[in-house]
């Protein structure tokens, strides 16, 4: 048993992502089973792995040393280990998973855009040219969504039981995202946190509001630079999954993506919004060892990027 005080460093942060940073190498859904027999306590109390920490807040962790789990993290970043089509960096790739950087401009399903094609249908062609067994005809599917408009990092599970342990990560907040966004004006603060309920409204485009009624949303940005024509650089990380929820926040503070005239933006631009999904860990859906990836980003950002800090 060991206990942990929580300092500044950790404050407002969630005991589940914190444990499993202290523990490294426990797959989160076991976390979240010791939280609930009791074997991680807050102050000596059980609680849900969504509770917020304190300073001086008290961690008790109750469980063994793993074994056999690596400890440490898989990152890659640069020298892809493949390519879909001529357009499609394959960052990470396993026997279970492939996370690709995802360009602007194709979308990751069909839907009403089949004239333009899709992710989907370039995984297909790279299973098929890959020659996966006859036996295992499951295909290549995306676990999460990306907006057409936005880059970056996209996990996608090459097994169906890779495909349900990964979703039920995605689905329990199991998976840290950290995006790139350019906004229009410069926030007031250096960082800050968004907590509005949000309300989408589905159809041929879908369309996020702030809604009192509606579903819990957080999301967390931290101003990186500011950059010509009022605009800034922003990091932002989310812990909840609404559809359009950046674009839909950044909104609804007065700071909409620049170019993202469907939310609010006063200039448009050629090619839409610059949104990145720029860094992701997720467990690996085979042994629950943190799995980090970081993909990197179009020019446009890049550009912004090589003087801003980044942690």
């Amino acid at each position: 048993m060991r206990e942990f005080i929580i300092t500044e460093e950790w404050s407002g942060a969630r005991i589940d992502r914190f444990v499993r940073t202290v523990r490294p190498g426990i797959p989160f859904h076991a976390i979240q089973m010791l939280l609930r027999k009791g074997r991680i306590l807050l102050n000596g109390k059980r609680v849900e792995g969504k509770r917020r920490l304190s300073v001086g807040d008290t961690v008790t962790v109750d469980m063994p040393e793993p074994e056999g789990v690596p400890a440490g993290r898989t990152v890659r970043v640069a020298g892809a280990p493949g390519w879909i089509g001529d357009r499609i960096e394959i960052i990470y790739e396993d026997e279970d998973c492939l996370v690709i950087n995802k360009p602007a401009g194709i979308v990751v399903q069909p839907g009403n855009r089949k004239e333009r094609g899709s992710i989907l249908d370039l995984l297909e062609v790279y299973r098929r040219r890959i020659k996966q067994p006859a036996d295992t005809p499951f295909p290549y599917s995306p676990v999460h969504r990306l907006d057409m408009r936005t880059t970056g990092a996209l996990v996608v599970a090459k097994g169906r039981a890779a495909a349900r342990t990964l979703a039920a990560a995605f689905a329990s907040s199991g998976v840290e995202k950290e995006y790139l966004a350019v906004i229009e004006g410069i926030p007031g603060r250096k960082q800050g946190t968004i907590a509005i309920p949000l309300r989408t409204r589905k159809g041929t485009r879908s369309r996020t509001r702030s809604d009192a009624t509606g579903k819990e949303a957080l999301t967390r940005y931290r101003l990186l630079k500011r950059l010509p024509g009022d605009r800034a650089l922003v990091s932002v990380t989310i812990e909840t999954g609404r559809t359009h929820q950046i674009r839909a926040h950044l909104s609804a503070i007065g700071h909409p993506l620049a170019g993202d005239r469907y939310y609010g933006a006063r200039t448009r631009r050629e090619g839409g919004f610059l949104l990145h999904a720029w860094r992701i860990t997720f467990p690996h859906p085979r042994d629950g060892r943190p799995i980090e990836i970081e993909a990197s980003p179009p020019e446009e950002i890049a550009e912004y990027l090589h003087d801003a800090p980044t942690r």
